[in-house]
This record gives structure tokens, C-alpha cells and sequence, in this order.
């Protein structure tokens, strides 16, 4: 009897130590998932263009489609204020940034109601004052081009085109017989010559025709605009109606600093501001210049407002 009591004791304490092994068991498996998870989620994504991109995972920046990368964790990210994240060198690297600072007062120091110190990302884009359009003094078809690749410098003055037009060939068979009649009839020789200083024919052209009394089926188009080409609009053998564009130039005499400042930092910021810029181009050149446009528009997708400076170039660097 005192045997069957034994063995049921044993078996009794050894079924708890069984029941508790499989609940400690199942305690200690959510924990650990708990714990996973929480390592998953503090793992965040985002893009060096548009800092207030926040993804859960790696992938593509859904504004501009960059490569997104991880940011940075610890305890300066974690003091950090909202809507800002730290980049590593690398990352910073990879962007190409180009910085500038507005203003002179740190944000900590400012106790007189200055405007503090920002630092903006920014390009460095062509003036559109200063685009122009080099268009066509006639109809007809483009026989050559002498311009045909961006980037090329373009001269006013310089020849930058041979045209075929049929109204061109008829109007210097008017021309040559009003050259018969100049003596009986001066205002229509008068008529006839202006219609060709209209279309922009040089003198030299006019005066060739009227000394050879000879029709020339080609003519020479000369540029009356200045720049670097950055469109083309035609090719060879294009048909052309008076006053099309044949390409369009950047005069890079002066060029535009544009630059994007967050939401919370607009009041900071004024026409007529004095900046300091720093180019990745030039890393140990200071550039000064003021602001002189502040969008009114605030950008609902980055919650920035563009700005822009004119800087002088006139090196064209």
C-alpha cells in the first residue's frame, strides 16, 4: 500500500514539473516574437532628397524614385526634433548635397528675434530671363544646320542655318524686275527691297542680287540670339513656317540658386536676404548672393516652399 502511494506521488510531481516546462515554454515564445517585431519596426527607410519620406521597409522614394536608405538610430536621433533625420557620411556622399546657409544667428543664440541660421539643399539652374528662342525669318526647308548638338555656344551674328523657300525664290524675281523699273517706278523697287530686310536677309545678300541680277535658291539664316543650346526643335530637311523655333539658348551670364525651405522655417526667410553658398563643384569658394523670390506656393507633397537667388557668373563656369 505505501508502495502504490510512492509511485503515485512521483508521478503526480513529475506530470507538474512536465504541466510547468510547457507553460514557461509558451510564456517565453510571445515575448521573443514581441521582441522581434519591436526590432522590425524601429527599422525605418528614407529618401536624401525628401527627408520626410518614412517607410517600414527598403524600396523607392514614391516622389522622386530614389533609392531609399536606413536611417540612423540612437540617442542624438532620438532627441532630434520632428520631421528631421541625421544622415551618415556615406549617405550624405551618395546624395551629392550641396548646401548653403541663410542668415548668420544660430537657432540656440538667437535671443533677439533674428532670423537663425538654416542650412538648404539647392541646384543651381539656367536664368529663365535670360532663355531665348532662336526662331525662323522665314518659311521654308532647312537644307543644313550648323548647330545640331546641346551645349554648343551660339554667337549672334554667326551662321547657323541654309534655307530653301519658295516664297524667298519669288520674291527676288520681283525684286529683279523692279530692278528694270527703278527709274519709272522707286517706290516699288523701294517695296520690293524693304519685304527682303524684313525677312532679315543681309545687306550683303540684297546687294549681291541686286549687282548680279541672279536668284539665289539657298539662303544663309545668321543667329540673332547669344547662348549655350539647351533644345533643339528641328533637324535637317524639316519644313519650317515663318517665325518656328529652330533651338533655344541659356545665356549663362547669370544663373539661378533654387532652393527648398520647410514649412516651419518660412518666417525665417526674406527677399533681399543675404546668403553664403557652397558648391560640391567649388568646395573652398564662399558665394554670396540675396534672395529675390519666395514662392507664395507652399508644396503640399514636401511641405516646402521653393526659394531662389541670382548669382552673377560671368566667367560661365
Amino acid at each position: 500500500m505505501k508502495t502504490k502511494q510512492l509511485i503515485l506521488v512521483a508521478g503526480i510531481f513529475l506530470l507538474g514539473i512536465i504541466i510547468g516546462k510547457f507553460a514557461f515554454s509558451a510564456k517565453q515564445t510571445p515575448t521573443s516574437k514581441h521582441t522581434h517585431q519591436n526590432e522590425t519596426e524601429e527599422a525605418h527607410w528614407t529618401c536624401s532628397m525628401h527627408p520626410q519620406i518614412d517607410m517600414p521597409e527598403q524600396g523607392q522614394c514614391p516622389i522622386c524614385g530614389m533609392d531609399l536608405f536606413p536611417k540612423e538610430t540612437g540617442t542624438d536621433v532620438d532627441n532630434q526634433a520632428p520631421n528631421s533625420f541625421k544622415m551618415s557620411k556615406n549617405a550624405v556622399a551618395l546624395a551629392n548635397i550641396e548646401t548653403l546657409v541663410v542668415g548668420e544667428i544660430d537657432r540656440e543664440t538667437d535671443n533677439n528675434n533674428t532670423a537663425p541660421s538654416l542650412r538648404l539643399t539647392g541646384k543651381i539652374v539656367a536664368n529663365d530671363k535670360k532663355t531665348l528662342m532662336q526662331t525662323t525669318h522665314l518659311g521654308g526647308r532647312i537644307e543644313h544646320l550648323y548647330h545640331r548638338s546641346l551645349g554648343e555656344y551660339v554667337q549672334s551674328g554667326s551662321l547657323i542655318a541654309s534655307l530653301y523657300s519658295p516664297e524667298l525664290v519669288t520674291a527676288q524675281h520681283e525684286f529683279i524686275e523692279a530692278l528694270e523699273i527703278q527709274k519709272t517706278q522707286p517706290e516699288l523697287y523701294k517695296a520690293v527691297r524693304n519685304k527682303l530686310k524684313n525677312w532679315k536677309i543681309p545687306e550683303k545678300q540684297i546687294q549681291h542680287i541686286e549687282n548680279t541680277k541672279k536668284v539665289i535658291t539657298n539662303f544663309n539664316m545668321y543667329a540673332n540670339v547669344s547662348g549655350y543650346i539647351n533644345k533643339i526643335f528641328v533637324e535637317e530637311g524639316n519644313h519650317v513656317k515663318e517665325g518656328d523655333p529652330l533651338f533655344q539658348v541659356a545665356d549663362l551670364s547669370s544663373v539661378w540658386a533654387n532652393m527648398d525651405v520647410y514649412e516651419k522655417d518660412v518666417q525665417y526667410v526674406k527677399k533681399g536676404q543675404t546668403i553664403r553658398l557652397y558648391l560640391n563643384a567649388f568646395p573652398n569658394e564662399e558665394i554670396t548672393a540675396k534672395i529675390d523670390y519666395i514662392d507664395p506656393i507652399l508644396n503640399t507633397k514636401t511641405r516646402t516652399v521653393s526659394i531662389r537667388a541670382t548669382l552673377q557668373n560671368k566667367n560661365t563656369r
